[in-house]
């Protein structure tokens, strides 16, 4: 627990890495003694990028103002964590898990496609939160939590020259690739109040920046927000 700006703000986190998938969820409660509104903010674990670069999409974000409580009535908090990425097996990474808040449910984000010169579905960008870049421009991006309310934007396209897109964020959508180049994740958003947070400070939800198959190209940059 902490403070800021005469706010007291409970956060919870999840210690488990992106390999931790089978053993993703942090459980927890909180124990409301004195009823009023509260802000609420709910983040999932973003999804993994896939072997050819598509990158994962932000974890779906969730902003609730006001949030009612009331005393005696116990909250029950789930936090997700990122789903993992891939290499070097010809496939898309995984999608992220969800967060949970009360009633509230952000979804996990999208994986990122994989898979380069190899014709499948996963060379798709994944649905989720936000969703994830896909490997080439004739492979579609993934799609976000429509909602509502909606949780984030899609992903960015691949290119043929073997650069991912970018996944998708909270506030902006995921850029494609160009030139060889990794698109960009899209930015995520920024909450005044939860300075005390993210990365950097007070923004969450950012998309992961595509990467390539090629020795030496260059990667996307993940959005702000994307930590």
């Amino acid at each position: 627990m902490t403070t800021n700006n005469g706010y007291i703000i409970h956060s919870y986190t999840n210690p488990a890495t992106a390999w931790d998938q089978w053993n993703t969820m942090l459980v927890s409660n909180l124990s409301v003694v004195q009823g009023g509104n509260a802000e609420v903010l709910v983040v999932a674990g973003g999804g993994g990028g896939g072997e050819a670069g598509g990158a994962g999409g932000a974890g779906g974000l969730i902003y609730s103002n006001p949030y009612a409580l009331f005393a005696g009535i116990t909250t029950n908090v789930t936090v997700g964590i990122a789903g993992a990425g891939r290499s070097g097996d010809r496939t898309c990474g995984f999608k992220g898990s969800d967060s949970t808040f009360g009633y509230l449910t952000a979804e996990g984000g999208g994986y990122g496609g994989g898979g380069w010169k190899y014709v499948s579905t996963v060379l798709n960008g994944g649905p989720g939160g936000s969703g994830g870049g896909s490997v080439r421009a004739d492979y579609a991006a993934g799609n976000p939590n429509a909602g509502p309310p909606v949780q984030g934007n899609i992903g960015g396209r691949g290119t043929v020259s073997s650069a991912g897109g970018g996944g998708g964020g909270a506030g902006t959508a995921g850029i494609a690739s160009s030139s060889g180049i990794g698109g960009d994740g899209g930015t995520g958003r920024y909450f005044a109040v939860f300075a005390a947070f993210g990365s950097p400070a007070g923004w969450f939800a950012g998309g992961g920046g595509g990467g390539t198959v090629t020795p030496g190209a260059t990667r996307g940059t993940g959005g702000p927000g994307g930590a």
